[in-house]
């Protein structure tokens, strides 16, 4: 849920009145260092949009959508992470892990959420067959891109995403 982020106010506030207005992107770039709530952030967006209970712009996190998004276990939340032995996420990957996944529409949730972790860690074949989906996404799904650095992907996939700020968190917000 939003609540679980800490910090973070702004991208939190952007990413609820996109969901209350109905004015969500196919494609969210979060930036930011490590540590900060990105995956955080995504796996409650997951939520929001998938709700059974939904109360406006965020999940319950007791109904059976929520609580297998929580998980991991959710067919309509795709994670892909570059593997412990690769120094990249391959095009093997983006074909397997996520293009054949998402050529169905997502169900039993409303939307699928589809995060990339460490995006700039993509091969330079798997960027270009991932521009491909981002170029034409398949209905109902949303893609979140984590990143540190944006400067390291390619500029074609950076323009075609609404790119969310994430801050250093505050002292104070991590001692306490």
């Amino acid at each position: 849920m939003f609540s679980q982020v800490l910090g973070q106010e702004r991208a939190k506030e952007f990413l609820q009145r996109a969901i209350k207005g109905a004015r969500l992107s196919h494609a969210y770039l979060f930036t930011g260092i490590a540590g900060v709530g990105k995956a955080t952030m995504g796996r409650a967006l997951a939520m929001a949009l998938n709700c059974e209970e939904a109360s406006g712009d965020d999940g319950c996190g007791h109904c059976s959508a929520c609580r297998s998004i929580m998980s991991g276990n959710s067919p309509d939340y795709l994670c892909v992470r570059r593997r412990p032995e690769k120094k990249d996420i391959s095009i093997e990957q983006i074909r397997d892990e996520l293009n054949r996944r998402i050529a169905f529409p997502p169900f039993p949730g409303k939307t699928r959420v589809c995060i990339i972790h460490e995006t700039e860690t993509m091969s330079r074949e798997a960027s270009n067959s991932f521009l491909k989906t981002l170029e034409e996404p398949p209905p109902r799904n949303v893609f979140v891109l984590k990143a540190v650095e944006p400067r390291n992907l390619l500029p074609t996939i950076v323009s075609r995403c609404q790119r969310v700020a994430f801050h250093p968190l505050p002292y104070g917000l991590i001692a306490g």
